[in-house]
């Protein structure tokens, strides 16, 4: 059943379903949207604007090259962090047992801590990840930052339960205040080959997370008594959801890492560089005024669907995914003229290469802005069919990264393939929320038939 949420409502969830009362009820929900958004934007906008904004010094000072080695070092942590907590980091906030979601987190962090256990051993035994991370310094910094990514997304689930979101923007900001300062000094002394980025990135994530482990009890009420719950206990029962989330989590992760891992198997450093500079100053902007509006909407279409309000849940789709499509015009326009932009802000003796990459990713811009922001499907109880647009997106990258190993691509045409195959996967995931919404009204309308 595609929508199983919708099992248990009492009759008064279908008291309100009048058409005369759809429409000012949708524009309080879509007002609430654009307030929580504006809340969540400015908090992402100044925790990740610091990276932006020093962007132009550090291209300076750090070549394509290290730039390249930069976007693998991270883009392996990323995958890697991706199945170390095994997503218990996204079951913490649903837990309303203060002591199973400390539990929770105790299971995580020991999972954590075998992840990167075996993910060094893989690194240190696997040639083609080795290769990857070549030298004693980044194998080392790759560990720490691992154990530190994992923690923090651990720890942010806690203090999403909490409420406490104030902990969370605090920490970012912190974090990306220490990683610009530390990136250029060591930029500054170490030179460009120095891991200075890497270093920079480690020493953030360290910061972020002693910020965030602060006493976990402190919104919890001194008389509260429960039981302790076993860890492995806790942990075993939410197996199924855990690892669910662990598979789309993995393939979400490496869908927005396919620029950079197709470019690092094809291409050279150089080119890699390129990639990881184009993605962000180009995807980077944006990204955070999309990632504060699909809180917001998340939020809202949370509250619909508990509701069983799947006529207005799906109106308020439609709607919102056509007034984005439209805002999407000016960045995907502004990402046309990147050959124009980046040369000149970032140093034309070796970024104008970057420019040509920055428009290549125009039609991922389009998709990542107009279709991706709306994603609900795990409030409609059909996040499993999250994998059929991230399966569609990988699949046809991996037929362009083949492509252009055996036919001597270019680095820009592989990037507008790729870019075109990202389009295609937002496309089917819009389709597959059509396609639930459909399903899943006869449903409604039947269990409203009955409560009459």
């Amino acid at each position: 059943m595609l929508y199983t949420s919708v099992r248990n409502f009492p009759e008064r969830a279908f008291a309100t379903m009048d058409e005369s009362n759809e429409s000012p009820r949708l524009e309080r929900v879509r007002k609430s949207v654009g307030a929580n958004f504006r809340r969540l934007a400015l908090a992402n906008i100044s925790a990740q604007g610091i990276p932006l904004a020093v962007s132009p010094v550090l291209s300076r000072l750090y070549d394509p090259v290290a730039f390249g080695s930069f976007g693998i070092f991270t883009t392996i942590t990323a995958n890697a962090a991706a199945i170390a907590t095994l997503k218990f980091d996204w079951l913490i906030p649903n837990e309303t047992s203060a002591s199973r979601a400390r539990a929770l987190l105790r299971a995580g962090l020991v999972t954590t801590v075998a992840t990167t256990v075996i993910a060094f051993l893989a690194v240190l035994t696997v040639p083609a990840l080795g290769s990857q991370l070549p030298d004693v310094v980044s194998r080392a910094l790759f560990v720490i930052a691992l154990l530190c990514t994992a923690s923090i997304a651990l720890l942010s689930g806690w203090w999403i339960r909490e409420g406490a979101l104030g902990v969370m923007g605090f920490a970012k900001f912190m974090q990306a205040g220490s990683t610009a300062a530390i990136a250029i000094a060591f930029g500054l002394v170490l030179g460009p080959r120095g891991h200075g980025l890497e270093w920079a990135f480690v020493v953030g994530l360290v910061l972020a997370c002693i910020l965030m482990a602060v006493p976990r009890t402190e919104h919890q009420p001194i008389s509260e008594r429960e039981p302790i719950p076993s860890a492995r206990s806790v942990a075993w029962g939410l197996r199924h959801s855990a690892a669910i989330s662990t598979g789309i989590a993995m393939m979400n992760v490496a869908c927005g890492s396919i620029p950079i891992i197709v470019a690092s198997v094809v291409f050279s450093a150089e080119e890699v560089g390129w990639v990881v500079l184009a993605q962000r100053v180009i995807l980077g902007p944006p990204a955070v005024l999309s990632a504060a509006f699909a809180n917001a909407f998340w939020s809202n279409a949370a509250a619909l669907a508990r509701e069983a309000k799947i006529i207005e849940l799906s109106t308020l789709y439609r709607a919102t995914t056509l007034r984005l499509l439209w805002i999407s015009l000016v960045p995907t326009a502004a990402c046309l003229l990147a050959p124009h932009l980046i040369g000149p802000i970032f140093g034309s003796s070796q970024w104008q290469a970057a420019g040509d990459v920055g428009q290549a990713l125009a039609p991922m811009m389009l998709g990542n802005v107009a279709l991706a922001p709306t994603n609900h499907l795990v409030v409609l109880g059909a996040q499993r069919l999250q994998l059929l647009s991230d399966g569609t997106r990988l699949l046809l990258s991996a037929l362009i990264g083949i492509a252009a190993s055996w036919f001597d691509v270019s680095l820009t045409t592989t990037i507008w393939l790729l870019s075109f195959a990202s389009l295609i996967g937002n496309a089917v995931l819009f389709l597959t929320h059509v396609a639930v919404h459909a399903r899943a009204q006869p449903r409604i309308q039947l269990l409203a038939d009955a409560a009459k």
